[in-house]
């Protein structure tokens, strides 16, 4: 829940409970002040009425959220490779051998064996 800072200002300014908030206020004791306001054995100490939701609403909203997410990580992963330029080559003995290469280091480098027919 939001703070409304107009609200909490007029409490300070005004102090509608006599905590004595404005020997802290001249003194520019910030921190004394937020002591008052947060106190929860002092005059101004009060329970506070949250607002609950049903167990039924707090799931449809979990399940919107989730909904919501999957739908961002999709659109994201969607555009990510989108509009970049793959270039369009003709398959080359250099270039095969090349990637062929590589493929055969990655399958090293992960501790697996190449298997294939091919003889380098």
């Amino acid at each position: 829940m939001p703070v409304d800072t107009l609200q909490l200002r007029a409490e300070i300014d005004n102090d509608p409970r006599g905590l004595g908030y404005a020997q802290w206020v001249a003194l520019g004791a910030d921190a004394d002040v937020a002591r008052l306001l947060n106190d929860k054995d002092g005059p101004g100490a009060g329970l506070i009425d949250l607002p609950s939701l049903p167990k039924d609403e707090l799931q449809d909203r979990i399940d919107a959220v989730k909904a919501a997410d999957e739908e961002i990580t999709q659109a994201l992963s969607s555009k990510t490779y989108e509009g970049l330029p793959y270039p369009q080559r003709e398959p080359t003995p250099l270039r095969d051998m090349a990637y062929h290469l590589l493929w055969h280091v990655k399958e090293l480098s992960l501790d697996r064996e190449p298997l294939t027919n091919d003889q380098l």
